[in-house]
C-alpha cells in the first residue's frame, strides 16, 4: 500500500506522511483490543490489513487536495483550510458510515465476528480521527520547514483518455455499461454459497491427504458424531439408549453409517435384563450351575483332560450371572475396575443421567448440506423406533461446525440488512 502511494505521488517522501498515522491507528486499536478483550482470535487479528485498506483512503483525500494544483501556490494554513472544507465532511461521513457498516456485523451470536466488528469498526473511527488530527500536523512541520510552495505531481493513471472518451461517445459507454451490469447481476443472483471446508484446505498438504487415506481405510469418517440420551433415571436412560443401539445397528447394516460403539453393547436393556431373569427363575434346572459344573468336569475326564481347578473362578462369576437378584446396571461398576471403561459412555450430570453413543458416518461431513442430511437421517431412524426427539442430542465437531456455518450466514443476511440502514440514515441526517 505505500509503495502504490509513493508512486502514485510520484515521491516516497510521502509514505512517511501517511506511514506514521496508519502506525498510530493501528497502536491505537491494538491498545483498545487490549482493554476490551485482552486477546486477538482469528479473525480480529486481520484488523490491521483492514485499517491500511481503508484508512489508506482518508489519506488519499487530504493529500490529493492539499497537494491540488489549484492551491498549491497558497500557505500552508490556507492549503490546509481548503483542504478540509473541500473533504473533511466527506471523510467524517466516509469513516462513519464505514464504521457502522462494521459495528452492524456485531449483532452476530458468533464471538468471533463480535469482537472483529467492535475492534475494527473502533479501528475505523481512531483512524479517521488520526488522519485528521496528525496527518495535518505533520503536512504543516514538513511544509514549514521545506517552503510553503512545495510541489507534488500525481500520477494520472490514464484518466484523462478516459475522459475524453467519456464526453465524445457517452451514449455508446452508456450501453456496454448497462449490458455489464446485467451480464454480472445475472451471474451474481445465481452464485452458490461454498460451505464446504475441504474445498479450503491447502492443496498437497500431507495432513490433509494422510487423513483421506485413513478415511479411505476405515472405510468411515474420522470425525465421531456424538448422541448424547437423557433421562432423570438410569433405568430411563438405559432404556433409550438401547432402543438408539438398536436403531443404530439397522442403519450400520444398511450402509447409512460405518461404526457405532454404545455402552448397550456391553449391558442389555433393563426390561429385557428383567425378562432373562423371569426365564431363569421359571427354569432352574437348565441354570443350575453345579450340574453346568459336573457336566463340564465330566467332558474333560472322557476326552483325556484332568480335572484341575483352573475354571472354578469362572463358574463363580457364572453363577452370579444368573443370579436372579436385580437389573445390572453400570452405576453398579463405578467404583470396580471397569469404571474407567465405561466413563466414556456413561455420566451423571445434574440431576440427570446421561449416555453417549459414538457415531461413525460413512464420510466426513465438511458441508452443510451433509450435515444437515445426516441430522435428519438420524432423526428420521429414531422417530421410526418410538424414540422422541427431546430424548436425545447430536453433538460433535462436524455438527458444531454446521451449526456454526448456518449461524454465520444467517447472521450475515441481517447484518447486511442493518448496515443499509444504518449507512442511507448517517446519509439523510
Amino acid at each position: 500500500v505505500m509503495i502504490l502511494f509513493g508512486l502514485s505521488f510520484r515521491t516516497f517522501k510521502i509514505m512517511f506522511y501517511v506511514g506514521l498515522p496508519l502506525a498510530l491507528s493501528i497502536l491505537w486499536t491494538l491498545g483498545f483490543a487490549s482493554l476490551a478483550f485482552h486477546h486477538l482470535n482469528i479473525l480480529t487479528c486481520i484488523f490491521s490489513c483492514v485499517l491500511i485498506g481503508l484508512g489508506i483512503d482518508f489519506a488519499i483525500h487530504i493529500v490529493n487536495r492539499y497537494f491540488d494544483q489549484d492551491i498549491v501556490s497558497l500557505d500552508v494554513l490556507p492549503r490546509l483550510e481548503k483542504t478540509f472544507r473541500q473533504a473533511g465532511m466527506g471523510i467524517i461521513i466516509g469513516g462513519i458510515t464505514t464504521a457502522a457498516a462494521f459495528y452492524s456485523i456485531g449483532i452476530s451470536g458468533f464471538k468471533g465476528f463480535r469482537e472483529l466488528a467492535f475492534l475494527t469498526g473502533t479501528g475505523i473511527l481512531f483512524c479517521m480521527i488520526v488522519m485528521i488530527l496528525v496527518l495535518p500536523s505533520i503536512l504543516l512541520w514538513f511544509s514549514s520547514r521545506k517552503g510553503p510552495k512545495q510541489r507534488v505531481s500525481i500520477a494520472g493513471f490514464g484518466l484523462k483518455p478516459l475522459l475524453n472518451s467519456l464526453r465524445k461517445y457517452p451514449g455508446s459507454l452508456l450501453v456496454v455499461s448497462f449490458i455489464a451490469i446485467c451480464v454480472l447481476a445475472a451471474l451474481g443472483i445465481s452464485i452458490k454459497f461454498d460451505d464446504n471446508l475441504k474445498n479450503f484446505r491447502p492443496t498437497g498438504n500431507e495432513v490433509f491427504l494422510l487423513q483421506d487415506k485413513v478415511t479411505a481405510w476405515l472405510g468411515g469418517s474420522t470425525g465421531k458424531i456424538f448422541l448424547v440420551a437423557t433421562d432423570k433415571s438410569e433405568v430411563g436412560v438405559m432404556e433409550t439408549t438401547a432402543s438408539i443401539y438398536e436403531a443404530l445397528r439397522e442403519m450400520k447394516e444398511s450402509g447409512m453409517v460405518a461404526g457405532i460403539n454404545s455402552v448397550s453393547k456391553y449391558f442389555r436393556a433393563p426390561s429385557l435384563q428383567k425378562k432373562n431373569m423371569d426365564f431363569i427363575r421359571r427354569h432352574p434346572d437348565a441354570f443350575d450351575i453345579k450340574r453346568i459344573q459336573w457336566t463340564f468336569n465330566e467332558a474333560l475326564e472322557e476326552n483325556g483332560f484332568e480335572r484341575l481347578d483352573l475354571y472354578d473362578e469362572y463358574f463363580g462369576s457364572l453363577s452370579r450371572a444368573f443370579s436372579p437378584e436385580k437389573v445390572l446396571l453400570p452405576g453398579l461398576l463405578n467404583e470396580t475396575e471397569l469404571g474407567g471403561f465405561l466413563k466414556p459412555f456413561v455420566y451423571q450430570k445434574g440431576g440427570y443421567f446421561k449416555t453417549v453413543t459414538y457415531i461413525t458416518p460413512n464420510k466426513d461431513l465438511w458441508s452443510r448440506a451433509d450435515t444437515a442430511l445426516f441430522k435428519e437421517m438420524i432423526a428420521r431412524k429414531m422417530e421410526e423406533r418410538g424414540i422422541k426427539g427431546d430424548c436425545f442430542q447430536l453433538t460433535g465437531s462436524s455438527i458444531l461446525t454446521g451449526d456454526l456455518k448456518e449461524l454465520i450466514i444467517n447472521n450475515m443476511k441481517s447484518s447486511l440488512w442493518v448496515a443499509g440502514l444504518i449507512i442511507m440514515l448517517v446519509l439523510l441526517v
